[in-house]
């Protein structure tokens, strides 16, 4: 998984020749190796079962905001990620969440991948937990109402958002 964030569909012209920095709640410019080890044990990495995989996605003008030159750029969204991780664990009500992230600019729009391990450790029982899946109020989807079906974006795309926003206002 790693790797895929970290090469694949690399748009050299803007992107660079290097492959793309990876980070994590701590570290910054982790390879995919180091990437891979934050989230598994197993030297192979982890198996695609492992990993909750979410694509999270600007526009290019919301990008653009975030700062005056490139370093700003990736920063403030970093720091974006960061925050957007740290509410995921606490909606799962786990500790040491373990995930990495890399930002694209190989398409239209910049975006995130993120990558989250499925093992953690429950706060309730501090015991070793598997996260099946992701709670539905975190992700788009429908819901009923009394006027029919409403799209709702879900707590990630809220708090991205409005992220976003705070970061270009400041």
């Amino acid at each position: 998984m790693a790797r895929y964030i970290a090469e694949s569909k690399l748009d050299k012209k803007r992107e660079g020749d290097r492959t793309r920095p990876l980070f994590s709640d701590r570290f910054d410019d982790l390879t995919y190796r180091q990437a891979n080890c934050l989230v598994s044990p197993d030297q192979d990495g982890p198996a695609k079962r492992d990993i909750i995989h979410l694509v999270i996605s600007t526009t290019e003008e919301e990008y653009e905001r975030l700062g005056e030159e490139e370093k700003e750029r990736l920063d403030s969204l970093r720091e974006i990620v960061r925050e957007v991780a740290g509410e995921i664990e606490k909606e799962l009500d786990v500790e040491k969440l373990h995930w990495f992230a890399g930002i694209h600019h190989n398409a239209d729009n910049p975006h995130v991948h993120l990558a989250i391990g499925r093992d953690a450790v429950s706060l309730k029982t501090l015991e070793a937990t598997r996260i099946k899946h992701l709670p539905r109020n975190l992700l788009p989807h429908k819901e009923r109402q009394q006027d029919g079906l409403v799209n709702i974006q879900g707590k990630i795309f809220d708090q991205f958002t409005a992220l976003l926003s705070r970061a270009r206002s400041a």
